[in-house]
């Protein structure tokens, strides 16, 4: 299923696969939603796998303000992705870096940890 999610005026391309417990998978800096397709496939035939492309990867828009991208904004749109697919959610905390370091991902120089609540609806 593909759709558009709204995020602070900004419109995001979200693809979802399969069905039950949500997965959602963020691309890096260099990359977009298809980086996830080996992961979808597989995970696809158990859970529901949510991707999307982040602002300024099109087709989702590509804002020419640059006060338009921030890790606050990458947030409330990721936030707003798990929204628009049926969720609760209040983000309540950002850090840095993931609390535990071994989840680092070696191919990434900055790790987002972002802190919700939600409630499937």
């Amino acid at each position: 299923m593909t759709r558009l999610a709204d995020s602070d005026g900004c419109r995001l391309y979200v693809e979802s696969t399969g069905s039950g417990v949500p997965i959602v998978f963020v691309h890096e800096f260099a990359g977009d939603l298809r980086d996830w397709e080996e992961q979808v496939r597989f995970f696809g035939r158990r859970y529901r796998c949510i991707t999307f492309n982040a602002r300024g990867y099109p087709p989702s828009d590509v804002p020419t303000d640059v006060e338009q991208y921030s890790q606050a904004h990458a947030v409330e749109d990721i936030a707003n992705v798990m929204r628009t697919s049926g969720w609760r959610v209040r983000t309540s905390s950002v850090s840095r870096w993931p609390a535990n370091p071994r989840l680092i991902p070696k191919a990434t120089s900055l790790t987002l940890t972002v802190t919700v609540s939600y409630e499937l609806g």
